[in-house]
């Protein structure tokens, strides 16, 4: 995902249910709105429909300092952020995540996560390979020859030159593929404009294609 994906899956869940999206972990222990989810790290999608309350649990540091973090306890989803980076000279995306916790007799639970799940599938493209869904704007990112990563920058390693060998050979296929189809559809369409008037010889046709004589 890149800014605007999260941003869309974000509306998208609160357009469902009393939605507010917070830090997971943060110095204060009261729950606060983030401004803008497209900014933060890793955040919990808190469904006060689901969950009327919720409240942080402290972690107490060595240092005598503290944090207060929203545990697996609770009927919260955890969403943490993409993470651009360049691998091998090259720019790319560390993939995000949605997780749900403890779904243990909890249907009403369970159900909101599939919910949000069914969204991201039906409105994210499938990525090459085991990385998962990727979002329309990180989509572009891909087509214009991003690399998509795990949820980790992964070491430069013959593997992994290899996976990322099979992302470019399949994102040739795809510019192959939509490029054939815009052909043909450009083909279909000056064939449909033919068969209301009559095509005269010095009309052009898309390259590629030639008009059969009779």
């Amino acid at each position: 995902m890149l800014d605007n994906d999260v941003r869309e899956l974000v509306n998208a869940v609160g357009e469902k249910c009393d939605l507010v999206v917070t830090r997971r972990y943060d110095d204060v222990p009261m729950i606060k709105p983030v401004t803008d989810p497209a900014t933060e790290h890793i955040m919990t999608l808190w469904n006060r429909d689901l969950q009327p309350a919720l409240q942080r649990s402290q972690i107490r540091l060595n240092d005598g300092g503290e944090w207060f973090h929203i545990d697996s306890r609770h009927q919260v989803i955890e969403l943490s952020n993409y993470a651009q980076t360049t691998w091998n000279g090259r720019p790319g995306l560390v993939q995000g995540r949605i997780y749900g916790m403890d779904f243990s007799d909890r249907p009403a639970y369970a159900k909101w996560f599939d919910s949000v799940q069914r969204w991201v599938r039906k409105n994210f493209h499938k990525a090459p390979r085991d990385i998962g869904f990727v979002g329309p704007e990180a989509w572009r990112f891909f087509e214009a020859g991003g690399i998509l990563l795990p949820g980790f920058s992964p070491p430069v390693t013959p593997a992994w030159l290899e996976e990322i060998a099979r992302q470019d050979a399949g994102r040739l296929v795809m510019r192959q593929a939509q490029r054939r189809h815009e052909r043909a559809s450009e083909a279909l369409k000056l064939l449909e404009r033919s068969s209301k008037n009559p095509v005269e010889p010095d009309d052009e046709l898309p390259e590629g294609y030639q008009r059969k004589r009779p």
